[in-house]
């Protein structure tokens, strides 16, 4: 219909703006999708873009009002709990972190960015001071994503690791 081409052609705009780091311009295309076409596919999907356009303005406050629709609908569950969790990253709230980003791993372990989830929940567990927690999640990251970019990152936090329980 002429509504969905519209709505993805705004959906689009957004996308560009967002990969051309204009996050506002982004932000202002995927909510004007949410409104327009409320409790729909479409709608929940600019809601998780717009949620990342707030996380990448560090607007964490933001987020969960942004998301509060996907709470009650089981298929976007684990996206909704993913965005918690980085939201609490980015408040550097540790604990909070782990918790949503743990509900989201449970609920979608096939999830296109598994690697990151687990990336993100071992730096959390290590800035709260839960080293083993974090050792177990970055090297399960290892195990089962040997071709993630995310795979580098979690090599460098337990080599880091490692050299600090040498000086210890």
């Amino acid at each position: 219909s002429d509504a969905s081409v519209a709505a993805e052609a705004l959906l689009l705009q957004g996308r560009a703006a967002f990969q051309q780091h204009q996050y506002e311009s982004a932000l202002k295309h995927f909510r004007l999708v949410a409104h327009q076409y409320p409790d729909t596919t479409t709608s929940y999907r600019a809601r998780l873009a717009a949620a990342w356009a707030l996380w990448r303005l560090e607007w964490f406050e933001a987020i969960q009002p942004e998301l509060a629709p996907l709470a009650h609908q089981p298929q976007w569950l684990a996206d909704y709990h993913y965005l918690l969790g980085m939201a609490a990253y980015g408040r550097v709230d540790w604990s909070a972190g782990t918790k949503q980003l743990a509900k989201a791993l449970a609920l979608r372990p096939d999830h296109p960015s598994h690697d990151a989830m687990l990336f993100y929940q071992g730096v959390c567990y290590l800035r709260g001071d839960r080293v083993a927690a974090a050792e177990s999640v970055l090297e399960r990251l290892c195990a089962e994503h040997p071709d993630s970019a995310w795979r580098d990152d979690a090599l460098w936090e337990l080599s880091r690791l490692a050299r600090s329980k040498q000086i210890q």
